[in-house]
């Protein structure tokens, strides 16, 4: 299962949001020798889920097989263009976060004090946008992983 792990971790991959039937196996038994068992999953990266937007999975009901079938689908929501901007508190722990900012204030800007105030909110709110995706990129996904990390280390 380590070799498992190592391909997973070397590559990047978690498994995709998932939905339908929780066991995707049965030992087609019954009683008490019935066994059941999630063995089938889809595992995706960073990049497979920024081109296929809001990409998941269901797990279909067994005919059959032992198996349950994984069907793989994407929804591609788009943004709205006018997305409202969100500061994050944990911005300012990052040891870059100060200088950022004062490097975006203190820039020259002409013009009567509140359009220089705007301005200056402007640019700076650029730069954090840009900032934030180059240093918490995907921070929904790296908190599912590290989520999945910490379940497998206390299972072990």
């Amino acid at each position: 299962m380590s070799d498992f792990r190592k391909v997973l971790d070397d590559n990047q991959l978690v498994e995709a949001v998932h939905s339908g039937v929780t066991y995707t196996w049965w030992n087609k038994q019954l009683g008490r020798n019935k066994i059941i068992s999630k063995l089938d999953k889809m595992f995706i990266n960073w990049n497979w889920l920024d081109k296929y937007v809001g990409w998941s999975y269901k797990a279909l009901n067994r005919l059959s097989s032992d198996h349950s079938p994984l069907v793989g689908r994407t929804y591609h929501i788009s943004k709205p263009h006018n997305t409202p901007f969100r500061f994050m508190d944990m911005w300012c722990s990052h040891p870059s976060f100060l200088p950022l900012v004062e490097e975006n204030w203190h820039g020259p800007i002409d013009g009567n004090p509140f359009y220089v105030l705007i301005q200056k909110l402007k640019r700076l709110k650029l730069a954090l946008k840009t900032w934030n995706k180059e240093y918490f990129g995907h921070i929904q996904n790296n908190i599912r992983l590290e989520t999945k990390v910490l379940e497998d280390l206390q299972l072990n």
